[in-house]
Order: structure tokens, then sequence, then C-alpha cells
């Protein structure tokens, strides 16, 4: 890496430090016209960072409803990011998220959370797969064994969200038709 690709790469990281703050400061973490604009603003500097493409994502979802972005706009920006670097895991994890809950599509949910374990993700797409799993009516035993393939050992996430499930409190979502 040359000194530019240094200098850049730390500017990079200064754009996602700045708006992790402005996120941080504003009133529930809402995401504000000001994180907007600094979104906007560290992407036409850094267009090819996917980082910032799944910030964008992740901040749209989580906008106002009088937000000038549609939810579909953060699935583009997940997909954005995917294109610039196909084996970025936090971008398969926001689209697993994504089709798990905002636009209901287990099938394309688990196919990004096993991608986003794949790339390398943590535990946080292990615990959004065996969400899905479990939507999907998957025996409880075939879960458990999936997360225990996984560092339960060092993780207190892993370890409490197995607990939950052994302990029953994950159940498949009742259909349109059982409700």
């Amino acid at each position: 890496m040359d000194e530019l690709d240094v200098r850049q790469k730390l500017n990079e990281e200064d754009s996602i430090h700045r708006i992790t703050e402005l996120r941080r400061l504003t009133k529930g973490g809402e995401t504000t016209v000001n994180v907007f604009r600094a979104i906007k603003d560290a992407l036409s500097t850094h267009p090819d960072s996917p980082k910032l493409w799944c910030i964008r994502g992740d901040c749209i979802q989580l906008g106002p409803e009088d937000s000038p972005y549609s939810l579909e706009d953060a699935l583009l920006s997940y997909e954005k990011a995917l294109i610039i670097d196909p084996g970025f895991p936090e971008a398969h994890e926001s689209i697993g998220y994504y089709f798990d809950v905002i636009d209901i599509d287990l099938g394309r949910s688990e196919t990004a959370f096993r991608e986003a374990i794949r790339c390398g993700a943590g535990d946080s797409s292990v615990v959004g797969l065996a969400r899905v799993l479990i939507e999907q009516g998957h025996p409880i035993s075939q879960i458990l064994s999936f997360i225990d393939q996984h560092d339960v050992e060092h993780s207190p996430m892993l370890q409490e969200i197995r607990g939950e499930i052994e302990g029953g409190m994950w159940q498949p979502k009742q259909s349109n038709e059982e409700a």
C-alpha cells in the first residue's frame, strides 16, 4: 500500500468515525439530515467503500419515516457494497436481516446469512441464520447443533441465544392461516 492509499484509508476511517459519532449524538441514534449529508459527502470522496455503503443502508433502515429514501434504497446500498467487494461479510449479513425483517423472503435471508458466515462474519450472522432456520421450521436439535459449530464457549451472545432456544423462547412465526 503506497502513501496515497494509506492517506485515503485513514480519510475513509475518519469519515466512518464522524458518521458514527453523529449517529451516537442524535436522539436515540436516529438518523438525521446531518447524518445523511455526512454519508453523502463521504461516499462522494470514497465511492468504493463497502463499509460506507453498508452504513448508508443501515441509516436508511433506521431513518425517520419522512426520509427521502425508501427501504429498497437500503437493499440497493448493501448490493452496491457487494459489487465493490463480493466477500464483504457485513453486506451479506445486512441483506440477511433485510430479508428476514423488512421484505420477508426467508430463502434469500438464509442464503445471505450463510454467505456472510462463509466470508467470516461473526456471531450476529450465526444468530440471524438461527432465527431464519427456526422461522422455516427446522428442528431445534439441528439449529442447536449449527450454533454449537461456532465458538459458543467464548461468545456470550451465542450462549444467550442457545439458552433461549433450549428454553423454548424462540418459536416459528405463525403463518397468516394459523393467526
